[in-house]
């Protein structure tokens, strides 16, 4: 049977699959295909990557391909490109000791001992391709026939050697919810009271959340009453309240941007960039979303405002960001003030600062004058005008000085 679901992986997947393990064997190595893969081809879903698992060492692997990419070497991981495509293969690993997220591991010699170390039971399969053997020394195959998500092992030992594991569980769950599938109860309080957040970076918590947005199926309802009842956001707001909030916005956006936004109201621009590391361009969207929170973009002069506020970003990015931390759409609204041709930038009116030179207007007001102009012009473009702009600009010159 498992042949069968073998076969409906694409041709030129498959075809890089059997050579790599076709070269391991020819090498006198063993060779499987081990992890998520397996679990996705038994769930009926095409998997986005394939990972092996070998006896061979590091070196031996660098021999055997051409082009092969040291991603985790430290850990015993290399990423072998063939056909256009990479796929990561692990050695035999066994841990010596664990710290709550990093581990003391060796090199191992048995494909079972390495699949003791892994997390969930239909994650701990390994499949040999060439000799058409699964090996399911945890049971995988059974869980999947009774449609059940359980560690390897006892729930807390796993939790305390790696704590992303309560993560994954939740994660998992929720993905294959829709399909039918449960939890053991007495796992999962197991896995609340073993969990803390503290020993995990900000980077594996967002990579967890990208994987738990990609997966359809998921039930986000469950996902976020477990996802809370782990205190997952704990870390970021000392208030509950606020935390789970914040947790809810993130699963209904299925974003992280409101975790940005929300850590921003009780820190500096700087802190949060430190704290949560994250990129210039979410810096930027949540400080244009923070200026004009009090805004609801009912005119066509905010909606210009905000697009010359926000120019140094892609129109994509506004949208983007008004839409999953505010909730509000603002394609159509924008799109409209495109459409009319009307000034929106200072390049769009009718003067500039060389017209103010001219004019002998002081270097220190010319910025702000040009400023005031465009402001009058969103509201009625019809002033954009060189004339008009003129006479305005010496009325403001009066003012100004």
């Amino acid at each position: 049977m498992f042949k069968n679901i073998i076969n409906s992986i694409p041709p030129e997947t498959l075809k890089a699959l059997t050579s790599i393990t076709k070269t391991y064997h020819e090498a006198g190595y063993q060779c499987y295909l081990v992890g998520g893969s397996l679990r996705d081809l038994l769930l009926g879903e095409m998997p986005c990557d394939f990972d092996f698992t070998t006896d061979a060492p590091l070196d031996v692997t660098k021999r055997l391909f051409k082009r092969v990419i040291p991603v985790g070497e430290s850990h015993g991981t290399l990423s072998i490109l063939l056909n256009r495509q990479s796929f990561e293969i692990t050695r035999f690993r066994r841990d010596i000791q664990t710290f709550g997220r990093k581990a003391i591991v060796e090199f191992g010699t048995s494909i079972e001992e390495d699949l003791l170390r892994r997390d969930l039971r239909i994650n701990a399969m390994a499949y040999d391709i060439l000799g058409n053997r699964l090996i399911d020394t945890q049971g995988g195959v059974k869980d999947i026939e009774d449609k059940l998500i359980r560690f390897v092992g006892d729930a807390t030992i796993r939790i305390k050697e790696d704590h992303l594991r309560a993560v994954r569980f939740v994660r998992l769950v929720a993905k294959t919810k829709p399909l039918g599938f449960t939890f053991d109860n007495d796992e999962m309080r197991k896995v609340i009271k073993t969990f803390d957040s503290s020993y995990l970076s900000v980077e594996r918590i967002y990579l967890e959340f990208q994987k738990m947005f990609i997966a359809q199926t998921s039930d986000f309802d469950f996902l976020f009453s477990y996802l809370h009842e782990l205190g997952l956001f704990s870390r970021f707001f000392k208030n509950p309240s606020i935390a789970r909030l914040v947790l809810l916005k993130v699963i209904k956006s299925k974003s992280l941007l409101p975790l940005f936004y929300n850590y921003r109201e009780f820190h500096s621009l700087k802190e949060t960039a430190k704290d949560l590391k994250i990129s210039k361009l979410n810096q930027k969207q949540i400080e244009l979303v923070r200026e004009f929170e009090q805004e609801s973009f009912t005119t066509p002069e905010s909606i210009k405002r905000l697009i010359f506020r926000g120019s140094s970003l892609e129109l994509n990015f506004i949208i983007e960001a008004f839409h999953q931390i505010r909730g509000l759409d603002l394609s159509g609204p924008i799109q409209q003030v495109l459409d009319s041709n009307e000034p929106i930038l200072l390049k769009d009116i009718e003067i500039d600062a060389m017209d103010l030179v001219s004019l002998n207007f002081p270097a220190k007001i010319r910025g702000t004058v040009l400023k005031l102009l465009l402001v009058e012009v969103w509201k009625n473009p019809a002033k954009n005008e060189k004339e008009w702009l003129v006479t305005k600009a010496q009325e403001l010159l009066i003012s100004l000085q």
